[in-house]
């Protein structure tokens, strides 16, 4: 970092700085953009009808808030002064909340699932209340603690945690928040979803071959019920596991050798890092039938009836039934 610069957490030149936090903004305005179709199918075709929908809507509303909350962190604080620089603390803590937000609402939605699957019980209607507070409410009660010391703040090349103090000396108090509050909590919950994939899929083999020479309409049912929830439960951990790759490999060679980051490690980690916030709104919305009805004709038609709907009127049962009488007399 050349003298003007006041981002000592991070050993890049300015050019190199412009140019990850740009790769990073640019990956996270396409997760913004994915989110917002996500949203714009969900209310298009009016999927928010049952639990499982509204879950979903939850989600895609979680990655569109994560989508703004990098945009965000695009801005120039090499030139710093007190206001850029407290906006960065609210953009810091602004991401790690967003970032929590889409973490709960995959671990809840997954392990409806695979409670669904394993279990054969549907446990929605207990759950909804419980899950809305703790994918946007609970850990708000530990997203705090970063305001102590002034912990949230600029992060290398964006706002996040901070591991170093304001004279540029490491910041051990920082640096144990990062993988106590989100590198830690992050890998658990994919290792987590990993396992519960397994277990879901042990138990729909077996259930699948006592279904085998059993053929009726209720057995079709299940079988199909099944092969879509496994396929969304495969889904979560691969787009996770794969995608995380370079912010993991990225994470631990920043925490072995803070003094030689590698730019390629970088550079992996600001495009790929936002991008699973992208993809798994997708994976969640659109669905077979959904896809399919993502035509020309079926969209025109479901746009006229959002556009024209009209009010729905509750009627008295027995003034209604009284006129009907009344007109035909």
């Amino acid at each position: 970092m050349s003298a003007n610069s006041s981002n000592c957490s991070s050993p890049f030149d300015e050019q190199t700085y412009r140019i990850i936090a740009a790769v990073r903004a640019g990956s996270g305005l396409l997760a913004f953009m994915f989110s917002l179709f996500a949203l714009f199918v969900v209310v298009l075709f009016k999927k928010y009808q049952t639990f499982w929908q509204r879950l979903i809507l939850y989600s895609n509303v979680s990655t569109t808030l994560y989508g703004l909350s990098v945009v965000l962190l695009r801005v120039d604080y090499i030139e710093s002064n007190a206001e850029t620089m407290r906006f960065c603390v609210f953009a810091g803590f602004f991401h790690q909340y967003s970032n929590w937000t889409v973490l709960m609402s995959i671990l809840c939605y997954h392990l409806s699932l695979c409670v669904k699957v394993i279990l054969a019980k549907d446990l929605s209607g207990r759950l909804e209340a419980p899950y809305f507070i703790v994918i946007f409410l609970a850990h708000l009660a530990f997203n705090w603690i970063p305001f102590l010391h002034f912990t949230y703040g600029l992060a290398g090349a964006w706002c996040w945690i901070r591991d170093t103090n304001g004279d540029c000396s490491h910041s051990l108090f920082g640096f144990i928040l990062r993988y106590t509050i989100w590198y830690v909590p992050l890998y658990s919950v994919v290792l987590t979803v990993l396992v519960g994939y397994v277990a879901s899929w042990v138990v729909a083999t077996r259930r699948r071959k006592s279904w085998e020479g059993r053929y009726n309409a209720d057995v079709d049912d299940r079988k199909r019920d099944l092969q879509r929830d496994m396929s969304v439960l495969l889904g979560v951990p691969l787009v996770l596991i794969l995608i995380n790759i370079p912010t993991f490999v990225n994470a631990i060679h920043d925490a072995i050798d803070p003094e030689r980051p590698l730019l390629a490690f970088w550079i992996l980690h600001a495009f790929f890092s936002p991008l699973p916030f992208g993809v798994l709104p997708l994976l969640f919305t659109l669905d077979k039938e959904t896809r399919q009805k993502l035509r020309a004709r079926n969209v025109g038609r479901a746009l006229r009836t959002l556009c024209s709907s009209s009010p729905v009127y509750n009627y008295d049962v027995k003034v209604a039934l009284d006129s009907s009488y009344q007109s035909l007399n």
